[in-house]
Parts: structure tokens; C-alpha cells; sequence
């Protein structure tokens, strides 16, 4: 009896390592390091210099927005691109309206209104036009989810219309009445199934989700919008392969990882700031194309698409490193830029007679056209996107990896305790 009993402890400790080293394993995998902001930084640049480099090769076009706007939060120099960009677009205005094409669009709009803030000019005001007031008249004027819906056309593009009105929601009328319809319009693409989990655009999707959802997470105050963000983030969660990359859905058209969707998710887990975004990122480098600095690759090619997607991750990334918001968010350039100037305070010093007959010195703040300044001021408050209750990014600004790396030598301890202690208890079974 003793023996079997012996047999079945030293079973019970065979299986407890195993499992101990198998947890070690798959901790292993996931446990990476935050990269240096140096490094992504570096990645970032070199994928805005080639697509610089391709703008310039080529005549700009309208829908050039996305790479205009990434390369601009890149940081390079991006010589004039900015100023081709800007008067491309107003050589379009008629009237007062950005027409492309012969008809207002309002992804342009947005888009318009985005660069606009990053070079510094005023929206307010290009040549006697009020670019932000056409685009609040113009979202005014859907009437319901599903017009909008249609006249948006891609749910993509709420990426860009969002991130605008709460920029310049101070400067349109209808935007809180916009802000209403956004979400709902938004929340009308939204499916959950048995299998899947977010925004159905031709099928819902990993890719989906990552360009949809930083949208509506600013009314992530809202608890149904949050617990459906949240929900979604889940399903992109299980995207995730073993080599950190995320494929596109949950295996319909997609079995592997691919840049595309990997830069997608880089984007999403930065914006959320989800811990996800290390190996999001360490997974993209993968996909780098051998030939062509900057380049990424779609099934070994270098690939347009892919290149945009990533740097679109990489941006994003970047700016959550830095403490910088993240790529479509110009609120604090709309309020540098439409934020009257307040003259400092100088002090005046005065002179008051004492009962004593002596004199005194008191300073007092000039307030020469204060009145002036306060009666013309615009104030803007912070409209940050709101953090979801999703799990935050804790390693890349606590150095949570240091934990992890605590729990991983304590299974190893485990593990050698176990092995030890098994061998003896055969041993012992043997001598009996």
C-alpha cells in the first residue's frame, strides 16, 4: 500500500511540473520587454522617410490624408508636404465648401481640419472660409444613423470624422447634437455572435475593430459603449497567434498573422493602451521588408497597405510612450492655435502714506486691456478620448515586467522543489 501511495504522490508531483514548466513556457512568450521610445521612435521615422518619399515620387492626391497625417506626427522633416496638401484641398473650397469631386465629403472635411491643426493654421479662417462650420453644417444635416451611415460609407472613417468634432467642438454649433449621432451611428455597425464580437463591415473582423474602436471609445463614459469596447477588445485578443502578430478574423479568410492586421492591432492596443502593444509591436517587426528600409511586407512582398498600416501602429505607439495623445487627436494644436493670447502681468508699484507720514511700496497687477482680452477669450477644455477600463499598458510605465519576471523564478523554484522532492519520494518507495 505504501508503495502505491508512493507511486501515485510521485504521479501527483510529475504532473504538477509539468504544468509549472508549461505556465513558465507560455509566460515566456508574452512576458516582453517594453521596447526603448528611442527604438520605436527610430522604426516610425524610417517608415515616414519611404513614405515620403513615395509622395513625393508622385503627384498628391486628396485621399492621400492617412499618410499625410502619419508623417506629420512622425516628427521628420517633411519639407513641404503639409503646404502641397493644404492647397490642394483649398483649391477645392467654392462657396465656402470643400467640394472633391463636385460634392462635399466629410471624411475630407475631417481629414482637411486634422492637417490643418498640425501645420499650425486656423480652420477658422483659410482665405475668409470657415472650414469646421461647413463640417458641422454638414453632419448637422443627417437626420438620422442610417443617412449618416450611408454618407460616411466605410465605418473607417470614423476614425478621422470623431477625433475632428471633439477637436473643434467648441467652434461648431450642432456638436453636441453631432456627438449623439456619431456614437449611435457608430454603435449601429456593432454585432456580437456566438463566434465574433464588434464592428461588421463585409463581416466582423480583428481590422475592424482596430479602426473603428478608438473612435468610439471617446464616449467610452457611456457604460453600454464601454462594455461593448471591452467585449470587442476581447474577441481581438483571441486574434492574437503565437508569434504575437494578430490575423484578420477568426479564421474565415485568415490563418496566419500578417502585417496588416498586426499594425492594426498595434494601433488599437496603443490607443486603449492595453498591454497587448508589446508584442503587438515586437511581432510587426517581423514584417519588415529585407530590401527596402522602411517597407513593410504582405506575404513577402513589399506592400503599400501594409507599409501605411504599421506606421499607422507605430505612430500610435510612439505617441504612448511619449505621453502624447495619439495620431488623430489635435485637440491641444486646436487650442494653441484658437486660444487668444493673454498679456502677461506686470506689476506697478504704488506708493501709500502711512499715519506715521511715512511711505510705503505695494505692487499691484496692471490689468491694462484685461477686459478686452477676457470679453474676446475662447475657452477650450481638455477632450482627450477617455482611457476604457481595459487592461492598461502597466509595463511601459511601471516596469511591471520586473514582476513578471519574479513570478517566472518562483516557478523555476517550484519546479526544482518538486523534481527534488519527487525523486525522493521514489527513492524512499524503492528502500521500503
Amino acid at each position: 500500500m505504501k508503495k502505491q501511495a508512493n507511486k501515485r504522490t510521485a504521479i501527483f508531483l510529475t504532473v504538477v511540473l509539468t504544468l509549472s514548466l508549461m505556465i513558465a513556457n507560455f509566460s515566456c512568450i508574452y512576458a516582453e520587454e517594453s521596447p526603448e521610445l528611442t527604438n520605436v521612435n527610430h522604426e516610425a521615422s524610417t517608415t515616414a522617410e519611404y513614405l515620403l518619399n513615395a509622395l513625393n515620387a508622385a503627384e498628391i492626391s486628396p485621399y492621400n490624408y492617412k499618410e499625410v497625417i502619419l508623417i506629420l506626427r512622425s516628427g521628420i522633416d517633411s519639407g513641404d508636404l503639409a503646404d502641397r496638401y493644404c492647397n490642394l484641398l483649398e483649391s477645392n473650397i467654392t462657396n465656402g465648401r470643400l467640394l472633391i469631386n463636385g460634392s462635399e465629403n466629410i471624411t475630407m472635411y475631417a481629414a482637411y481640419l486634422i492637417i490643418l491643426a498640425l501645420h499650425g493654421d486656423n480652420a477658422l479662417d483659410v482665405n475668409g472660409n470657415n472650414i469646421a462650420d461647413a463640417f458641422d453644417h454638414l453632419l448637422a444635416s443627417y437626420t438620422s444613423v442610417e443617412e449618416l451611415n450611408t454618407a460616411v460609407e466605410n465605418p473607417y472613417y470614423y476614425d478621422f470624422i470623431v477625433p475632428a468634432v471633439f477637436a473643434y467642438e467648441n467652434h461648431m454649433e450642432h456638436s453636441d447634437a453631432v456627438k449623439t449621432l456619431l456614437w449611435n451611428a457608430i454603435m449601429l455597425n456593432y454585432k456580437q455572435t456566438e463566434t465574433d464580437c464588434g464592428i461588421d463591415y463585409w463581416g466582423i473582423s480583428g481590422d475592424n475593430n482596430a479602426a473603428v474602436l478608438p473612435a468610439l471609445n471617446y464616449f467610452s463614459d457611456n457604460k453600454e459603449i464601454a462594455d461593448a469596447i471591452a467585449d470587442a477588445v476581447t474577441f481581438n485578443e483571441s486574434l492574437i497567434m503565437e508569434d504575437g502578430g494578430s490575423r484578420f478574423d477568426n479564421g474565415e479568410y485568415s490563418t496566419a498573422s500578417n502585417a496588416n492586421s498586426t499594425g492594426a492591432a498595434l494601433y488599437l492596443y496603443s490607443v486603449l493602451n492595453n498591454e497587448n502593444n508589446i508584442i503587438s509591436y515586437n511581432a510587426l517587426l517581423n514584417f519588415k521588408s529585407a530590401l527596402t528600409p522602411g517597407a513593410y511586407t504582405y506575404y513577402g512582398e513589399d506592400n503599400m497597405f501594409a507599409t501605411v498600416d504599421a506606421l499607422k501602429g507605430l505612430i500610435a505607439y510612439k505617441m504612448l510612450l511619449g505621453n502624447e495623445g495619439f495620431p488623430f487627436d489635435v485637440t491641444d494644436e486646436v487650442s494653441r492655435i484658437l486660444t487668444p493670447e493673454q498679456p502677461e502681468e506686470t506689476t506697478v508699484e504704488q506708493e501709500t502714506t502711512t499715519a506715521d507720514h511715512s511711505t510705503e511700496t505695494e505692487s499691484t497687477a496692471d490689468t491694462t486691456g484685461s477686459k478686452e482680452n477676457t470679453d474676446t477669450s475662447v475657452a477650450i477644455p481638455d477632450t482627450k478620448a477617455p482611457e476604457t477600463a481595459t487592461a492598461s499598458n502597466s509595463s511601459a510605465k511601471t516596469g511591471e515586467n520586473g514582476s513578471m519576471t519574479a513570478i517566472l523564478l518562483m516557478l523555476c523554484i517550484l519546479s526544482s522543489g518538486t523534481v527534488v522532492f519527487a525523486r525522493k519520494t521514489v527513492s524512499t518507495g524503492k528502500r521500503k
